[in-house]
């Protein structure tokens, strides 16, 4: 039997012991209505427990007790192999409270989701439909970089289905493996899952199944939370969440002993500060290795939270000397001595500061940074990071090698290269730590800068080109120049043809007024910049994420070099080199985006022969990490190159010592 259902039999099964004989049937009647199965078995505990002494028979409470801990389900019929519409279930990966989790192949985008269907033994109760399906309203109102993804749901053969983003990685749970987590890491997942249940908190949203189990941790240390299948909304502001609630009876307990919260192991009435406690358990559980509440049995990790004290973190070498405070203040008993938020309680994590946690932690690789002159005298700065197969970026407009290192906007994507490729970029002229004052800014004069980046970085054999951007015309004419020099041509957001050379009137106008807008507010903080400029880049960005690009306006070049710069692209037209394009070619384009319109990405994928072309279900110019296109383009151009991240330089991985 399915381990929501077991919770859903003993929850009833103890209020039921608790009310008078007189009172408990007509109550039963009204609890169990429709569910015969449920009342027989609800009884056949009762009649065990008032037996005097005699023993528990099988399906009895005892012999239940670990199906409500292992988050397991007898097997079912496996799916593998079925078509759910667009979806094809590739492989089972597990089961949860209410159902069983497969890995499916999205065959409209092809990219890889995970498809989580209801138990077919709570299939048939409409209570628990809603329930399932209000697991994904809620994950859905998170729109957060470390929950998990929801796209859609639907229905299979009357079993109701939720489909979101796969998390490649393993779990916390795995991570710890019995071991205290490097202090680094440990802070860094801390703080990333801290801050996906501050963001549910200020949603109404508690979890209340917070455990190593339902965090997922990507091999470049991204921490998802998974799993908000009992998750209750403070404010219940619509029918289906009614509905939903209505699943759980007075009294029942849904959760995981021993990560629970006294108040949630009581039946009591459950808040913010209830998933505090849990998440107590876990920085417990990832400083010590161990369980904060041991017990040999369910009973004796429901008595341990509820009445036992745990024992004290101990400080250990590189550990955060507040840690074991703050551990303890979130493991009180007593809700009222606990922290009142979480955004109090990461404050004090962080000892006392108010930044937001990072959501990647910080590229432990270190990029190398040199400078070459150029053929008429310009200098420029190039950087290298990382191990194996070459990969050189041509330049794209804005850009500084050093402020990019740590940015919020580009160090997902600098991680995802730099884990595959000896992975190589430049400032180009004019821009961030290239020589800023510079007149000759012509195609044939970026292209040479391209070739001359090129020779320094010496390639041994032929590497893989990246053109994003502005970038994709370099990239594009070297491709033809040097074939036998390029493995693979990657262009991403990019034109054969600038904005002047298209012809349209409109877009002529546009950009000019753009130019006009730089010239007199480059880097202004005024909303109208802002909208204007920032927004049209990655229109689904943060308030952070803007205000970091804008910075970026500032640092990256002067007003006028900048107007300049833009001007020279307009003139840009490479469309008659695209037949000559010899070598594989891949060509992805956000569908909504507003910088380079997807057009321009189909013309180059249908004017290289051969050229895959992949659309994009994104607005950004600039992919942000929390987005599903940002996912699909890893997996397409991890496949199209073949290069796997090296795990000597997984973030996670390579701290742990393991894979």
């Amino acid at each position: 039997m399915n381990a929501e259902r077991w919770h859903r039999v003993e929850g009833v099964f103890h209020e039921a012991l608790s009310l008078a004989d007189e009172a408990r049937s007509p109550w039963l009647d009204e609890v169990c209505a429709g569910d015969g199965e449920l009342r027989a078995e609800v009884e056949k505990l009762i009649i065990a427990a008032e037996g005097n002494d005699a023993p528990l028979e099988h399906n009895a409470l005892e012999e239940w007790a670990p199906l409500l801990v292992e988050d397991g389900a007898e097997a079912v019929e496996s799916l593998e192999g079925n078509e759910l519409g667009p979806y094809r279930l590739e492989r089972r990966l597990g089961a949860g409270g209410m159902g069983e989790v497969y890995l499916a192949r999205d065959h409209r985008l092809g990219r890889h989701v995970a498809v989580k269907l209801l138990d077919p033994a709570l299939g048939a109760d409409r209570r628990w439909q809603a329930r399932f399906l209000e697991e994904a309203r809620v994950a859905a109102l998170l729109d957060h970089p470390n929950v998990c993804t929801i796209h859609e749901v639907g229905e299979h053969e009357g079993r109701p289905f939720i489909v979101m983003q796969h998390v490649a990685g393993r779990t916390l749970k795995d991570l710890i493996g019995g071991q205290p987590l490097p202090p680094d890491i440990l802070m860094s997942l801390a703080l990333q899952v801290g801050e996906a249940l501050a963001a549910a908190h200020e949603r109404g949203i508690i979890h209340r199944d917070v455990k190593a189990a339902n965090v997922m941790v990507t091999p470049q240390g991204l921490a998802k939370v998974l799993d908000f299948g009992i998750a209750k909304r403070l404010e219940i502001d619509s029918a289906a969440a009614t509905a939903a609630t209505a699943a759980t009876a007075a009294g029942t307990i849904l959760g995981t002993p021993g990560s629970m919260s006294p108040e949630q192991a009581a039946g009591a009435h459950t808040d913010r500060r209830s998933d505090i406690f849990s998440f107590g358990v876990l920085l417990y559980e990832m400083a010590t290795g161990r369980t904060p509440f041991p017990g040999a049995s369910w009973a004796d990790r429901m008595t341990a939270v509820l009445y036992e004290p745990h024992l004290p973190v101990e400080s250990t070498p590189g550990m955060p000397a507040r840690l074991p405070a703050v551990v303890d203040r979130a493991l009180a008993k007593q809700p009222a001595d606990r922290y009142a938020s979480m955004p109090e309680l990461l404050a004090d994590l962080r000892g006392g500061s108010t930044q937001p946690a990072v959501p990647i932690p910080p590229l432990r690789l270190e990029q190398q940074i040199r400078y070459l002159r150029t053929s008429d005298g310009v200098q420029l700065a190039w950087a290298e990071v990382g191990k194996g197969p070459l990969l050189v970026k041509a330049s794209n407009w804005l850009s500084h090698l050093e402020y990019e290192w740590e940015s919020r906007f580009w160090r997902h994507w600098l991680r995802f290269f730099a884990e595959r490729f000896r992975f190589v970029r430049y400032d180009e002229r004019g821009c961030g730590m290239t020589d800023r004052e510079v007149k000759d800014l012509t195609f044939p004069r970026r292209v040479a800068d391209f070739e001359q980046v090129v020779a320094a970085a010496a390639p041994s054999e032929p590497f893989v080109l990246l053109g994003m951007s502005q970038g994709a015309s370099v990239a594009i004419d070297y491709a033809v120049r040097h074939p036998e020099q390029v493995s693979h041509l990657l262009i991403y957001g990019g034109y054969a043809k600038g904005w002047a050379a298209r012809g349209s009137r409109l877009a002529q106008r546009e950009y000019r007024a753009l130019t006009a807008l730089i010239r007199l507010g480059w880097g202004s903080d005024h909303p109208a910049y802002l909208q204007a400029f920032t927004m049209r880049f990655a229109p689904e960005a943060t308030r952070e994420q803007i205000e970091w690009f804008n910075e970026l306006c500032r640092r990256s070049a002067s007003p006028a070099m900048a107007a300049a710069l833009l001007e020279s692209r307009g003139v840009i037209d490479v469309a008659a080199l695209l037949p000559q394009v010899k070598v594989p070619t891949l060509v992805l384009h956000s569908r909504g985006d507003v910088v380079c319109p997807v057009a321009e990405g189909r013309r180059i994928a249908a004017g290289i022969p051969g050229a895959r072309f992949v659309e994009l279900e994104s607005r950004n110019h600039v992919l942000l990490e929390h987005e599903p296109a940002w996912q699909r383009f890893q997996h397409v151009v991890a496949e199209f190159t073949g290069c796997e991240p090296a795990s000597t330089t997984s973030i996670v991985t390579h701290a742990l010592g393991g894979g």
